[in-house]
């Protein structure tokens, strides 16, 4: 029933973007990353986290196994669990998208953890690779926290 109604809305925006004259495709990416964002440096830290929604559009799960970007010593995936009162966070071997659906990265759940970080300007591009080899490129935008 999902996939009837992702493809039905998929479809639904092919006809919106042809009736206002622009072209459509039926060639969706197969990962999409939306609302990529990267916190900026706090004085003195060389460390800081990046937030996204993580998308995938086939009929197979997609399994993240690394993330790597210029100036940034190294990037791995965490997330929060609660033990008792304490939130404590957990590295994870990698990210599992669903087939034809979405992860959020957020505040207190799923995240990436950048560490040795030299410099942010505007963006920051990241490459993610998937357990079958495939490298899925997308640039984050750096926000003030």
């Amino acid at each position: 029933m999902k996939k009837f109604i992702n493809r039905g809305f998929r479809g639904l925006f092919c006809l919106l973007a042809l009736l206002s004259g622009q072209s459509c495709s039926n060639d969706a990416s197969p990962f999409e990353v939306s609302s990529a964002t990267v916190r900026t440096l706090l004085p003195g830290r060389t460390t800081t986290v990046a937030f996204a929604t993580l998308s995938n559009h086939t009929d197979k799960s997609i399994t993240l196994v690394s993330a790597v970007a210029d100036k940034v010593r190294k990037i791995e995936f965490h997330t929060h669990i609660r033990e008792g009162d304490l939130v404590k966070m957990r590295r994870l071997p990698n990210l599992l998208i669903p087939a034809n659906d979405s992860i959020v990265l957020a505040t207190g759940a799923k995240h990436l953890m950048l560490f040795g970080v030299d410099e942010l300007t505007e963006q920051l591009d990241i490459q993610f690779t998937s357990e079958s080899g495939k490298v899925y490129s997308t640039t984050f935008t750096i926000i003030e926290l």
